[in-house]
C-alpha cells in the first residue's frame, strides 16, 4: 500500500501546477484525502507563515497561490495578506508591514511621555476621521452624537 504524501506537500504540488492558483474549495476537492476545511485552512495558514504561499483576495475570492510561481511573485507586492508572519501581519484587511530599523531606534530613543504624546494625537486623529465620515453618511446628527459614536467605534475596534 502505498504512503500518502502529507498535506502540506499535496497542496504546494497542487498550487505549483496551477499558475493562477486555486481557491480553497478547489483546492478540497483535488485533495487525495477528504480533508475538513478548517484543517485546509490551519495548512494554508502554516505554509503561509513559512513564505511558502501567497494569498490574494478575500472571503470567496480568496486565491492560493505557490511563493515561486511568477504569479505569486507578482501578487506578493500586491496582496494584503503575503508575507510571511514574522516579517507583516494583516489586520482586518490592513497591512502591517515590518518596522524599518530606523524606526525602530527611533520609538527607542523617546521617552515614555513622547511615546503618549504620539499616541494621544493618532487617537485624536482617528475619531476626527471617524466623525468626518459619519458626518458624510448621517448629516443630521448632532456633533455630541458624532463624537459619542466616533469614540465608541474606536474603543471597540478590534472586537
Amino acid at each position: 500500500m502505498p504512503v500518502k504524501a502529507p498535506v502540506t506537500e499535496q497542496i504546494l504540488a497542487l498550487l505549483g501546477a496551477a499558475p493562477e492558483g486555486l481557491s480553497a474549495l478547489e483546492l478540497r476537492r483535488r485533495l487525495k484525502r477528504k480533508l475538513s476545511q478548517p484543517t485546509l485552512w490551519r495548512c494554508l495558514n502554516a505554509l503561509r507563515s513559512r513564505g511558502l504561499l501567497v494569498v490574494d483576495g478575500r472571503a470567496r475570492a480568496t486565491r492560493y497561490r505557490t511563493a515561486g510561481s511568477p504569479a505569486g511573485l507578482r501578487s506578493r507586492r500586491e496582496s494584503v495578506h503575503t508575507a510571511p508572519a514574522d516579517q507583516e501581519r494583516s489586520f482586518g484587511g490592513v497591512r502591517e508591514e515590518a518596522m524599518h530599523p530606523v524606526q525602530i531606534e527611533g520609538f527607542r530613543r523617546m521617552t515614555p511621555e513622547e511615546k503618549l504624546r504620539m499616541v494621544a494625537g493618532l487617537y485624536r486623529t482617528g475619531i476626527q476621521l471617524k466623525v468626518a465620515g459619519l458626518r458624510m453618511t448621517h448629516p443630521d446628527w448632532t456633533e455630541a452624537r458624532f463624537l459619542r459614536e466616533a469614540r465608541s467605534s474606536l474603543l471597540h475596534a478590534g472586537t
